[in-house]
């Protein structure tokens, strides 16, 4: 590929010369450059600024290529904001992998840049749940907000995190085979939103770039196959591109419940949600393993006939929201505890024509 860009400068620099020849005709050019000493200052000038145009425009090009052969390869798209030559090229490549949506961005500077100059190139998604960990992780050694130059690990093993742990909740074992197969240091955070990974320079290859948008789209699927596996409750549909979020909706005759993830005091927890018909006091109460409750459950908010259900959905939350029921899992809830769930919320939706305190 390097031997590529010595052919590209070769040729650019001989454009250049091909058009000074064209403009200035050769008799013209020779007295431009052998007479008058301003004239000639003048016509090196423009020669050098034509020249610099024409390195640039190939470094540029070079970079834009591959970035538009890796929107191919993922089926994505890629725009380019110019605002003329001599001017950094800014790069958004954006494709949906596995239903998240990721953006990777770039500027390309007129030249090739050396170190400590700057540039860098970032990957980004949302979590397609809407909500997932809280982490943040950098190369060992090297901190944000520090000042001066810092040397970046050769592998992104050498990462290290305020939370270890958390930064393990988030890093699935394909993620990690990903993370593992960057060849340079790179930042990686995730904020309980969205998921960025950011490293130094302008990526070049393609392979590298596939790579970075394919961790950060494994990354922002946090939770997302667990969830769609609860569709294989009875009744139960995966909607990944529901109007408030991906949900799992389980219908049981009129009734419908839905599961999702939302985000609750900075992390992920997943809800088994019902409508009500009417306005439902606002309460929350804890429920143990066991299936005891800690806090004062309104009347008629659960049959009573279904209390034998509670010792199979903890430990968990149950909470009245104005105009819904929720019983929530800080954990990942088994497929057993959800259809516990369902069977304990159905009776309540506002669609199931069940009578009740609330109906």
């Amino acid at each position: 590929m390097r031997s590529l860009g010595y052919v590209g400068r070769f040729l650019a620099i001989f454009a250049v010369g091909a058009f000074a020849l064209l403009r200035y005709g050769v008799g013209r050019l020779g007295t431009l450059l052998l007479g008058d000493p301003e004239r000639r200052r003048t016509a090196v000038s423009h020669l050098q600024g034509l020249s610099q145009k024409a390195k640039a425009t190939t470094w540029q090009d070079e970079i834009e290529a591959r970035w538009r052969e890796a929107a191919e390869r993922l089926g994505g798209r890629l725009d380019v904001d110019a605002s003329g030559a001599l001017a950094p090229r800014r790069l958004h490549l954006v494709a949906t992998l596995e239903d998240v949506e990721v953006s990777a961005r770039a500027t390309v500077p007129a030249t090739a840049p050396g170190p400590g100059l700057g540039s860098y190139t970032e990957a980004r998604a949302r979590y397609l749940l809407g909500a997932g960990p809280t982490f943040e992780a950098h190369p060992r050694g090297r901190h944000p907000h520090e000042d001066g130059e810092q040397s970046l690990p050769e592998r992104p093993a050498h990462l290290e995190s305020v939370d270890p742990d958390a930064l393990g909740v988030a890093l699935s074992p394909q993620a990690r085979a990903l993370l593992d197969g960057m060849p340079h240091g790179v930042d990686l955070e995730g904020d309980g939103a969205r998921v960025r990974l950011r490293w130094d320079g302008t990526e070049r290859r393609v392979d590298v770039l596939e790579r970075a948008m394919r961790l950060v789209a494994t990354l922002a699927r946090h939770g997302a196959d667990h969830l769609r596996d609860l569709a294989r409750l009875d009744g139960a549909r995966w909607e990944p591109r529901d109007a408030r979020g991906p949900r799992v909706r389980v219908r049981r005759g009129q009734a419908e419940v839905s599961l999702r993830v939302r985000r609750v005091d900075g992390a992920a927890a997943t809800f088994a949600i019902v409508e009500t018909r009417h306005e439902v006091p606002r309460f929350q109460v804890e429920i143990a393993a066991d299936g005891t409750l800690d806090g004062e459950l309104p009347e008629g908010v659960l049959d009573p006939s279904f209390a034998h259900h509670l010792g199979r959905v903890g430990p968990a939350v149950l909470r009245g929201e104005g105009d819904a029921v929720a019983l929530g899992w800080r954990a990942p809830p088994t497929e057993l505890q959800a259809e516990a769930a369902v069977t304990l919320l159905a009776p309540i939706s506002k669609g199931s024509g069940a009578q009740g305190a609330f109906r």
